[in-house]
């Protein structure tokens, strides 16, 4: 087992260099994509060591140490025959490099003395040209940017800690209710993910201008695409219902279509006071919510505490929200609003980031109900038990990561130049804080479970640890993908979150013992998203020749 976790260790470390390496262009992606295989392989052994054994019983070899030396050499001798052969076509472009300079030069020497003998007449020295004003005020934008984290991180922290006590609350006052408030939470908030999409595009296309051109554009949008999804999830939910709530289909239904037409105007609002810069207006909608929320959650707890009855008090707030921010926004955003593409080119673009927010939802606010779907043979208990540990983990890491798309990707669309170093400072920060918090939980969550939730089946340190774990690589694909939609790379945005919620549907859907597959899952979903995304940063970042 040491063995094991040493090798998954060595294999999260060569991950996290040659991303390091992709994002600062010292490493070239057909290259990456070697090292990437290599360490993910590493990391499948050093975390299912029982794959090995499959595979040595399979081909017939007498001990799994032979086999892995066997693989070891093909793998060394591959890559000398790869690297020869590069070295071929190098010493080839060098030679041809090296005689096209030496005709440039010639023809260089041949410009200059016909330049030096018309001296006199080429005197004048060359001008710089003026700075323009949006160089002046490249300056004061990233000020307003700084300044606008302060206020998102604040009320992030004031609305997770008001959903933490909500997810806390649910399960102690109405355990036999949980399992299917978290379902019904779980479909709300894949929904909710899905259509954070919209106002991930509304973001990018919203700027502030004198005239307010954009207003007419948005409203229609906004109210075409509310009145569309609703109508879309309102279908979808009839038909997959019965097997998520086979005894309140209707009501269910009516929960997640009210919550889809909400946020729908939630996101529009959001969408145009991001573009605007409305900092306060971002930071208030945020807290408004999560204030209504925890109010009418714990009216109806105390109202007897049922799902359907939690559901709509899930739901509800969404409208209130919009209500409130409209009321205190809407003038600004009719009178200053400009949208930077017309109407088809708009729905054309949300489309996009709605599939990939969709895949998006899937990892993080759908994941509980793709786990009742997916794998039902892991049984009530051990399922309860992973959506309750899934859910209270990924809280601290997830949540303020979700809240700061609209930022990040205001901050990498105005630093386009520097999106790879950002993108590996916030990476490397998302990183040291997953392993602070995954040794926490492996030290102290199965205490924690035992007096918070005595009447949930206790998971193992390592079980908590790869949870978190699994957390920090979806928070790591909350950082890669605003960055990628900031580039105008929609469909490499698009592409990585598919990636990660069909690897994970996959992996769920193998022939393998249930708790093994959900914690594989877990792990490799939101990794070969990443590495979608990195691949992505770094062909938008390289030069062009």
């Amino acid at each position: 087992m040491t063995i094991a976790i040493s090798g998954a260790i060595l294999a999260a470390i060569m991950l996290v260099a040659v991303f390091a390496m992709l994002l600062t262009r010292r490493l070239r992606e057909k290259y990456a994509v070697l090292w990437i295989i290599i360490a993910l392989a590493m990391l499948l052994l050093g975390l299912f060591p029982q794959l090995l054994l499959s595979m040595t019983s399979l081909l017939g070899v007498v001990l799994p140490a032979n086999l892995l030396f066997a693989m070891a050499i093909l793998l060394l001798l591959g890559v000398s025959l790869h690297l020869s052969w590069e070295q071929s076509q190098s010493e080839d472009e060098i030679r041809r490099a090296a005689e096209e300079l030496a005709i440039l030069r010639g023809d260089y020497d041949e410009l200059s003395r016909e330049i030096a003998a018309m001296k006199e007449h080429n005197g004048a020295p060359r001008q710089e040209p003026p700075r323009t004003i949006s160089h002046m005020a490249e300056p004061a934008a990233g000020r307003a940017t700084r300044g606008g984290l302060r206020h998102i991180l604040i009320a992030t922290a004031i609305a997770g800690g008001i959903g933490y006590l909500i997810q806390l609350a649910v399960p102690i006052v109405a355990p036999d209710a949980y399992l299917d408030f978290a379902t019904m939470w779980s479909a709300t908030y894949l929904v909710v993910t899905c259509l954070s999409g919209i106002q991930q595009e509304l973001t990018r296309a919203s700027r502030r201008g004198p005239a307010g051109s954009g207003f007419r554009t948005w409203s229609r949008f906004a109210i075409t695409s509310g009145i569309t999804a609703t109508g879309l999830v309102a279908v979808i939910f009839w038909v997959s219902g019965p097997r998520l709530f086979p005894a309140e289909t209707l009501p269910f239904v009516g929960v997640v279509a009210l919550a889809t037409f909400g946020y729908c105007l939630v996101a529009a609002i959001s969408g145009a006071v991001y573009g605007l810069t409305e900092w306060g207006a971002v930071a208030g909608m945020t807290v408004v919510d999560a204030v209504i929320r925890v109010i009418l959650i714990a009216s109806a707890l105390l109202a007897g505490g049922s799902a359907i009855l939690l559901g709509w008090a899930t739901a509800v707030p969404f409208l209130l929200a919009a209500l409130v921010i409209w009321l205190w926004v809407g003038r600004r955003i009719r009178h200053h609003l400009v949208i930077d593409v017309p109407m088809v080119r708009l729905f054309k673009n949300s489309a996009a980031t709605v599939a990939a927010s969709l895949s998006t939802g899937a990892l993080i606010s759908g994941l509980p109900m793709i786990l009742k779907a997916f794998a039902p043979d892991a049984g009530v208990d051990l399922l309860a038990s992973f959506i309750l540990v899934i859910t209270l983990t990924r809280a601290p890491l997830v949540v303020p990561l979700v809240a700061l798309q609209g930022y990040l990707l205001v901050s990498f669309r105005d630093s386009a130049h520097g999106s790879a170093s950002r993108i590996l400072r916030w990476t490397t920060a998302v990183l040291g804080v997953v392993i602070v918090l995954a040794v926490a939980a492996a030290v102290a969550g199965p205490a924690l479970m035992t007096w918070l939730f005595s009447g949930f089946l206790i998971l193992t340190p390592m079980d908590f640890a790869l949870i978190v774990l699994s957390a920090g690589l979806t928070g790591v694909m909350c950082i890669t993908g605003p960055a990628v939609l900031a580039m105008n790379r929609h469909a490499w945005y698009t592409s990585g979150w598919v990636v990660s919620a069909g690897a994970t549907i996959v992996v769920l859907l193998l022939p393998i013992e249930a708790h093994t597959r959900v914690v594989a899952a877990l792990l490799m979903g939101p990794l070969l998203g990443a590495i979608v995304h990195v691949i992505a940063v770094a062909r938008a970042s390289a030069p062009t020749r």
